[in-house]
């Protein structure tokens, strides 16, 4: 390459311009190291002569008071050498190198002294070493002399730190020459720089002020305009750079649309934060739910929309480079403002991202106050379905599609017996029919669901276990893939029993009713068709009148049994009365035709009173007094007792008992005591209905008491009444 053309290159330049600075450099240092020798020569032999006189001077005024060890005297004399210019502190020791006196400045500049008699330790180097030496003082330099006191024989030593004001005018003086020099060479060599450099680094200034417009100079390339070579081969790179930049302009010019018109087309909103909470940007969707104009959020603090927007949102952020909100973006719930002044709940998804050195927080805005609405209406339906779930008092099970049981309320779980300890929220359908199975009579199959969605009519299930039941089974099925499969069960076991009992009660009633009616119509006919003599006229009449006064009571005796039951003793009239005056009204009251026996009454306190209702009691004891009479008809003491019983716990009450020695009844005729028309004289030679036990029943528990029966075939009946007892002031 001819050297014309090398001389062009920067690198040449730049290879010359060095090696005369360098050589510019090394003769400062040289002219630097030469005059500061000077200066420490000068320093050194003023120091040396100054000093030496006056320890000189010091230690002859200090040698007689030394040998006095007059340590006061020694102070005076000693005093006046240090205040002279200079002197910073004098220290006198002993043969021994042990100090007796020192006095020292406070501070380079101060003109106070510190005197110490016998200090324990040393400030300065305690070994005297004849002659001077420069010593640290504080956070700066200093000269130390020591010379001996006393001619011949040495009587100690003295010490002298100074700072001498001529050598540091000297030394001045010396710095500045030198300062002068550097600022001659220096000047020559920024000459020297400036003119070699000026016409190097102007092309470069040029390519640097292209290459800061090129955002703006993406039509014009860079033109060559130097002798330079790098410069020539840096120009054809930026106007490489200038051509791919501006196809990436391009893209991203059209990237950037096709972003903005995605977060103009999101549902929800989004804001673009800067680190310092500014509102950079904010889409179409978070302008309407925070009402804001377009362009008047600019730099606005989130917080005025946002006021519990805080750093404890963005802290626990991990930077990532790219817009994303992956599932475990952190969520907050908070308080929005619309218009900044009406307040809605909102959700917020923060994600922080930092590329190419630009931090940014995209922030995604979801009014949450319809889903709210929503969750409330579903909390509260689900709430308001477990309450009736739980209160029903008929068994629910609900399935899942899996056929595992998810639901099933407390009734069902008494109805089946279930103790807490069973886990049967795992139970399977197959498990659970299995499970009814082995509750059912006599270990029959459970009904299997039939096909289709809902039952057609419900289904009846008998169990013996726990105890006996009778259930009616409905259920449905919902279609679909989370399709559930609801099992309604209703206990029907009173309603069973009440059919039964109520075709048991019509075919007794009808039966009980026509057997009179037989009667009085056969014997009425037979009078009317045939002539019959006076004596047995009077006796099929006789007959006939019988018949209608059981026909009478019977009919009486339903209704006011069916009339307790429908009212349940509302029309009870209960107040406190003496059992002694009821029994006695009621015995007044009782006519056995035929019968002369009387009744054997043993009474603990006739005035002992009972919460009762006067007839409907005395009612109750003339049935049970009347049986004692009807069923001991070979004879025997006919009994009554009263006395008070009082439980550990509960009310007090009084019993009236009742006893018998006749036929007595069997455990099994015991049995069926309290059944409508059932009689234990199956020969029809006792009158009676089968309906005064069932009536006294319901009587005593509709006044909260209980009536007992103790009973033995051929030995007698025990019927014992117990009442509430009342106290004495309840009257």
């Amino acid at each position: 390459m001819p050297l014309s053309q090398k001389w062009r290159t920067l690198s040449l330049q730049v290879q010359i311009f060095l090696p005369v600075c360098t050589v510019l450099a090394v003769g400062l240092l040289l002219s630097y190291w030469h005059t500061t020798t000077r200066v420490q020569e000068a320093a050194a032999v003023t120091a040396n002569r100054w000093s030496t006189a006056l320890v000189h001077a010091a230690g002859a005024a200090s040698a007689n008071a030394l040998v006095l060890n007059d340590l006061a005297s020694l102070e005076e004399m000693l005093l006046a050498t240090v205040k002279l210019p200079g002197v910073l502190q004098i220290e006198v020791l002993d043969v021994e190198h042990v100090s007796l006196l020192r006095l020292a400045r406070e501070s380079i500049d101060s003109n106070d002294i510190r005197v110490a008699y016998r200090p324990a330790q040393h400030s300065i180097p305690s070994e005297p070493r004849m002659g001077l030496r420069p010593v640290p003082w504080g956070t700066t330099h200093a000269w130390l002399s020591w010379e001996p006191i006393g001619q011949g024989v040495a009587l100690g030593y003295i010490g002298l730190v100074f700072q001498h004001e001529t050598h540091q005018a000297a030394l001045h003086d010396i710095q500045r020459e030198q300062w002068w020099l550097h600022l001659g060479v220096g000047f020559v060599t920024l000459l020297t720089a400036f003119y070699l450099l000026r016409n190097t680094l102007r092309p470069l200034r040029r390519l640097t002020h292209h290459a800061r417009n090129l955002p703006q100079n993406t039509h014009k390339p860079l033109e060559h305009n130097s002798n330079s070579r790098e410069v020539s081969d840096l120009t054809d790179a930026v106007n490489l750079l200038h051509k791919r930049l501006r196809s990436q302009i391009q893209q991203l010019a059209f990237s950037e649309a096709n972003w903005i018109a995605v977060l103009e087309g999101m549902p929800d909103g989004v804001l673009v934060l800067a680190p310092t909470g500014r509102i950079q940007m904010m889409n179409a969707a978070a302008r309407q739910i925070l009402q804001v104009e377009a362009g008047a959020y600019q730099n606005e603090d989130i917080r005025l929309w946002l006021p519990q927007f805080s750093a404890q949102w963005t802290d626990p952020l991990t930077p990532t480079t790219q817009f994303e909100f992956a599932e475990d973006t952190p969520t907050q719930q908070t308080l929005a403002l619309r218009g900044r002044l009406h307040p809605f709940p909102a959700e917020v998804s923060l994600s922080f991202v930092n590329e190419a050195g630009l931090s940014q927080y995209i922030c995604l805005l979801r009014d949450v106050t319809e889903r709210n609405r929503i969750q409330q209406k579903l909390v509260e339906r689900t709430a308001r379905f477990h309450a009736v779930v739980d209160l029903s008092p008929d068994g629910i099970a609900v399935f899942d599609h899996r056929d595992q049981l998810v639901v099933a309320n407390p009734a069902l779980g008494e109805m089946l017996g279930w103790a807490q300890a069973i886990d049967w929220e795992d139970l399977s359908l197959a498990a659970f029919e299995r499970y009814f199975a082995g509750l059912s009579e006599n270990g029959q199959n459970f009904p299997p669901l039939a096909d289709g969605n809902a039952s057609t009519r419900p289904e009846i299930l008998v169990l013996e276990k726990p105890r006996h039941r009778v259930l009616a089974r409905s259920w449905r099925r919902q279609s679909g893939e989370q399709a559930e499969t609801v099992l309604y069960f209703r206990d029907i076991t009173y309603e069973t029993e009440v059919d039964r009992m109520k075709s048991e009660f019509l075919n007794s009633a009808a039966h009980e009713l026509r057997t009179p009616l037989a009667s009085v119509y056969g014997f009425s006919e037979l009078l009317l068709r045939r002539q019959l003599p006076a004596d047995k006229q009077r006796e099929l009449i006789q007959t006939m009148h019988d018949q209608a006064g059981r026909l009478s009571r019977i009919i009486n005796e339903l209704l006011d049994l069916a009339r307790i039951e429908a009212r349940r003793g509302q029309d009870f009239d209960i107040q406190p009365c003496p059992v002694g005056e009821l029994v006695r009204s009621t015995l007044a009251s009782l006519v056995m035709p035929g019968d002369t026996r009387q009744v054997d009454c043993h009474f603990e306190d006739e005035n002992h009173l009972i919460w009762a209702d006067r007839e409907k009691t005395r009612q109750v004891l003339l049935n049970v007094l009347t049986n004692a009479y009807k069923y001991s008809p070979n004879g025997g003491a006919i009994e009554l007792h009263t006395w008070r019983e009082s439980p550990p716990l509960g009310q007090a009450r009084v019993c009236i008992s009742v006893v018998d020695h006749g036929m007595g009844m069997t455990p099994e005729q015991a049995s069926h005591l309290y059944e409508r028309f059932w009689r234990a004289d199956t020969s029809g030679h006792i009158p009676g209905t089968g309906l005064g036990m069932s009536l006294v029943k319901e009587v005593m528990q509709l006044q909260g008491g209980s009536v007992d029966v103790h009973t033995e075939w051929q030995v007698g009946t025990r019927v014992t009444l117990r009442l509430p007892h009342a106290q004495a002031t309840d009257r």
